[in-house]
Order: C-alpha cells, then structure tokens, then sequence
C-alpha cells in the first residue's frame, strides 16, 4: 500500500439527586442499575475515605446537583445502586491522585469496574481561542473553570484520561468544544474549541482541518482523514489548497481529485476515508441510522465501513455501489441496508469511498445520523 496522505492535528441529560452510599462486599451489587469498583492508591493500599462522584456522560451542567456522590469504605470499595439506565463518567479522587472511568447501566446487570488504581492529578491550561469571558466545563464531570476576557483558563487536580471541554458564554446559547488527552502529573494544553452539533462526524472542511473534530482525543491517530493508492494509480489534487491534501474552494471548501488508473494496472484501487477515533480502535455503529454526504464527479464508488484488516477471516465489510452524480447530491445509506450482521458492525474503525477505476471525485458534508456521541465514543 502507497500512502499519499495521512495527516491531521488531534482532535443534557441531568438527574438531579445526592447520596453518599457506602462500598459494596467483594463483588458488589448482583442487582441491575448499579455501579461497583475496589480502588486502589499508587502504593496498592486501598483508598480509604476516597470521594466518588457521578454523573450522566453528556452532561456538562458540572454543578453539585448533578452528582451522585459515594466514599469508598476500609477496602477502597463502593457501590452506587437505583441509577437511571445510561452511560456514565465515574470520577474517584483523594489527596493522592484520582482516576476516571465510564461506565454504561443497564436493567439486567450491574457494572463491576473491579480494581482500579489512582494517578497523580493532571492539570489543563490554554485558551478558548478568542477574546471572551465564559465559562469552561468539562462533560460529566464536576470541574469548571472562569475564563477570563482574554480567553484564558486552568483548571486543575483532573484525572488522566481523555476529557471534552466545554465553553460557554452566559446566556449566549452557542456551544464549544474542545479534547484533550490528560496526562497523570503534567499539564496540556486542549485543541482548538469549535462549535459543534448532535451529528457526529460533521465534516465540511470549512475550517481547513484535516481531522474530524467529534473524536474524543485517543491519541495522535485520532480521526485522520487519509488517501491511499495502488502503486500504478495516480492521484492528482484538484487546486488543492493545501499540498499534502485535496482540499479545494469553490463556493465552499470541499475534497476534490481526478483518478488515473493505466489500461495494463493489475487491482488497481485508490481509498479515501477517516478514522473514527484511534488507529487502532474499533466502534459499535448498530445504533446508527444512517450516514449522508454530498458528492459529484464520474466513475463508480464503492462505500465501505471498514473493520479490522485480517485476510484469513475473508470478511466482506458493508458496503454500497453507487454512481457519482455530475452534480453535487446528497446521499444517504441506512446502515441497515449496508450490512444485517450486527457483529460486523459492531467493529468498523473506517468509513471509506474506494475506487478501482479512472474517476474524478468531490466529497463534502459528512455526517452519521442517529447516534449520540456517548454511544459511540464510551
């Protein structure tokens, strides 16, 4: 395989009740609705009298009144019980460090975190990118920050791990975001805050990134952008604004190149497409209705959500053949008419347009319907 191209930079439900509840027995709660862990300081000594807060994945009220608070008992263990079906972000913290977790409730079964261990706290510090007093808050955890008119904040004692950053400016209803990776005894600085909407991977290029900016950070792989070619085929950039990428201006910025493929290439193919989250990660789109985007040019493209590459399985990924229309037009695939088989879906790492033969393509707008962000990411 030619690589031509990877490149990129990184990447409201409330409930409102309080309760301290104390750790479980060994394998906590047999009961659905719950959520149980042992937890450990960096010594391996339980964490004693550590405090335990939880709220919903999505939310971003960071008040006390979101919470559902524990503290852990003489084993470093708790169990919180009688929560509402969801996803959750469990944080633990004590004067020696925290740690992080999601956690997802159900009906039929509790969430048994088992043993986890504590990690130095780790700080944030940046800018919102532009002149404006607000607020930052990190979703579904406690922690705020007051950002100051130059755009300035920190916040600190955070535990490691990915972490979306929300600004907000008092009663404007615009929202922005940001990710970080947070690192156990440092400080880093998020990504650049943009505004963003329930459609996950919404991609118009407008702000010339080369990354799609709805992937929790993971790791310097997140959510690339990527084009890849057989070694006989050519792929030429139309007006490309940026050499390393096909991005074009027109009455928006969109992707745009011409396909060559020689008479004598043997399986010639070129594969334009982004990575959902990490390089290596892999993700459940069996609750995704559909995926749209804009497209025109000539040939034929074969759309493909892409899983993990293993030769001897022989899988043959969901996939639609369409025409490109010579004009720009929307188009929408179900992701049940893509593929029936749930396992299959429950594992794509790439949403791809593959083509095996000469073409011009231009591709914007794109987008996955019906799938919320704590679904897919945790």
């Amino acid at each position: 395989m030619r690589n031509l191209f990877l490149l990129g930079t990184i990447l409201l439900s409330v409930f409102g009740c309080t309760s301290d509840v104390a750790g479980g027995g060994p394998s906590g709660t047999e009961a659905g609705n719950a959520i149980t862990a042992q937890i450990l300081r960096n010594d391996q000594s339980p964490a004693v009298a550590a405090r335990v807060y939880v709220m919903p994945s999505n939310s971003i009220t960071s008040s006390e009144e979101a919470l559902v608070t524990a503290v852990t008992d003489n084993e470093g263990r708790f169990t919180l019980t009688d929560l509402a079906v969801g996803s959750y972000t469990v944080e633990v913290a004590d004067a020696s460090g925290a740690l992080q977790f999601r956690a997802m409730v159900s009906d039929s079964s509790s969430f048994n975190r088992g043993i986890d261990t504590l990690k130095a706290f780790s700080t944030v510090k940046g800018s919102v990118g532009f002149a404006s007093a607000g607020s930052v808050a990190i979703q579904g955890m406690r922690h705020r920050a007051v950002v100051d008119a130059n755009g300035f904040f920190s916040i600190d004692s955070l535990p490691a791990g990915a972490a979306s950053f929300v600004f907000s400016q008092g009663n404007n209803t615009s929202l922005y975001y940001s990710y970080a990776n947070l690192i156990p005894g440092d400080s880093v600085a998020p990504s650049p805050f943009v505004e963003e909407t329930e459609r996950l991977l919404l991609e118009d290029f407008e702000d010339l990134n080369t990354h799609h900016r709805f992937a929790p950070y993971v790791g310097d792989s997140t959510g690339w952008w990527f084009v890849s070619a057989h070694e006989e085929v050519e792929v030429l950039f139309d007006d490309s604004l940026i050499s390393t990428f096909p991005l074009v201006k027109d009455e928006s910025q969109y992707v745009a190149f011409t396909v060559t493929v020689p008479e004598m290439a043997t399986n010639p193919w070129v594969n334009f497409g982004v990575q959902i989250g990490g390089k290596s990660s892999l993700y459940d789109l069996t609750a995704l209705d559909s995926i749209a985007f804009k497209v025109k040019g000539s040939g034929t493209v074969y759309f493909q959500l892409i899983g993990v590459e293993d030769i001897s399985l022989n899988t043959r990924w969901p996939e639609k053949i369409f025409e490109l229309p010579s004009e720009w037009t929307r188009i929408a695939f179900a992701v049940s008419d893509l593929s029936s088989d749930s396992t299959i879906l429950k594992e794509i790492r790439l949403i791809s347009w593959i083509m095996t033969s000469s073409s011009t393509f231009a591709l914007d707008d794109i987008e996955l319907i019906g799938l919320s962000k704590e679904a897919l990411w945790f």
